[in-house]
């Protein structure tokens, strides 16, 4: 039988910040298989949130592409973050950013001009072909 992924984005209530991954639905298994962007699992987190590799501000939406990568827009920090594979350890870093110069800048456009490699407050991502839009 094969298993069901899917990626739960806390970011409404109460300021939560992260992203549950799951291997089930999770009616069946309340707790997630992996959770990215904060250390602190179903608490509140400070705001604002320092953008580094393995933190996540605000996220909106995500996608698993065909090749096992995971992306998620991290809204907050105006970036989309992306895992070379669906990660299996709580807080994994990201290997990517789409947004920002690196993992420790964040800001709308890049704190700059809008330009092919700035974002403003990116709400989603999704799979096309095999790859991202």
């Amino acid at each position: 039988m094969p298993q069901t992924l899917r990626v739960k984005l806390n970011s409404t209530v109460h300021n939560l910040q992260d992203a549950a991954v799951y291997r089930a639905r999770p009616l069946l298994q309340p707790m997630p298989d992996v959770v990215l962007g904060t250390t602190e699992t179903g608490l509140e987190m400070a705001v604002p949130v320092t953008p580094t590799p393995g933190t996540i501000f605000g996220t909106r939406g995500g996608a698993i592409l065909k090749d096992n990568s995971l992306w998620i827009a991290d809204t907050g920090h105006h970036r989309l973050l992306g895992w070379k594979k669906l990660p299996t350890e709580d807080n994994a870093p990201a290997d990517f950013v789409i947004g920002q110069p690196d993992f420790y800048h964040e800001g709308r456009n890049a704190k700059g001009e809008v330009s092919a490699f700035s974002l403003n407050v990116p709400t989603g991502v999704t799979a096309c072909g095999d790859g991202l839009s």
